[in-house]
């Protein structure tokens, strides 16, 4: 608990977002998000990032948003591990 009532972050893709949480709250294009997941899936290392985590940080991104490669990387390593929900 962080004492406001709620439970720390447990994964990489809820750490990532409560570090860019201002960031994503703001309202981006559907067209401007699949651009963005475009480019983010060009990079060879986000293949095994699922589609609604990438969705958030292009989002989070377009948005001013600037996840740093260790959270990317968790986020990638994360998700690798553990597959992507159906």
């Amino acid at each position: 608990m962080n004492g406001k009532g709620d439970s720390a972050p447990k994964t990489a893709m809820e750490r990532l977002y409560a570090n860019n949480r201002n960031s994503s709250d703001k309202n981006v294009e559907y067209d401007k998000i699949n651009d963005e997941m475009s480019l983010f899936y060009q990079d060879f290392r986000n293949t095994p990032v699922c589609w609604g985590d990438a969705e958030l940080i292009s989002t989070i991104v377009l948005a001013g948003g600037t996840p740093s490669e260790t959270e990317l990387d968790a986020v990638r390593s994360e998700d690798a591990k553990e597959g992507c929900p159906n």
